[in-house]
């Protein structure tokens, strides 16, 4: 039996191939699968409720993406290339067209996470970014390291980097510094991106 997770899972694979492929996906229903693909299910299964930050869809299309492949099967998702590429995609991203569809829509995903959190943790808004947990460690720095986030959200929300005092950046981050002030830069000089920054930025603070 393929349970419900484990069916989100198979699909988001199938729309991580159709957009690799510049295709529309058509998510599957009938689940009568054989057993082969059921185990590749049920191990992808256990890593993502292993890593519950990493969103299935963005780890697929992750690989295709910095391989520029048009297909990679399924098993092969349970190798450690995929989540070596799945890092290094994470990273490789900032030195793409900054105004890309792709940053844009990453910019208004992260602002929604940013609201649900916000909602869920009743907090206002406008001080998502100076919030912690409870061992001192600034949400918004977890957030980035968990992808829920990235630089640029920083950026949007006017982060100085002098506010951002953890140990947690040095035991985490690779060239925190560097990433921060390369995407600051990309961030100044974007239209598009600076411009849906400004503005979701502002929308969020009126809550």
């Amino acid at each position: 039996m393929v349970n419900e997770f484990q069916q989100r899972i198979y699909n988001d694979y199938l729309k991580a191939i159709g957009e690799a492929n510049n295709r529309p996906y058509k998510p599957r229903k009938d689940f009568n699968i054989d057993e082969e693909t059921k185990i590749y299910l049920y191990r992808l299964e256990l890593f993502f409720n292993q890593f519950k930050h990493i969103s299935p869809y963005k780890f697929f299309i992750a690989s295709l993406k910095y391989r520029e492949l048009k297909y990679i099967p399924l098993q092969d998702y349970l190798k450690h290339s995929a989540i070596v590429a799945y890092s290094r995609w994470n990273m490789v991203k900032y030195d793409k067209f900054v105004d890309s569809p792709e940053s844009l829509q990453s910019l208004i995903d992260g602002f929604k996470h940013i609201v649900a959190f916000c909602l869920s943790n009743n907090l206002p808004t406008k001080d998502y970014r100076t919030c912690v947990n409870n061992m001192g460690i600034p949400w918004i720095l977890i957030h980035l390291n968990e992808q829920k986030i990235s630089y640029y959200h920083l950026h949007a929300l006017e982060v100085n980097r002098t506010e951002l005092k953890s140990d947690y950046i040095n035991i985490t981050f690779n060239d925190f510094d560097g990433m921060f002030s390369k995407t600051k830069h990309q961030y100044i000089n974007s239209k598009e991106l600076k411009e849906l920054g400004n503005k979701l930025k502002s929308k969020i603070e009126q809550n």
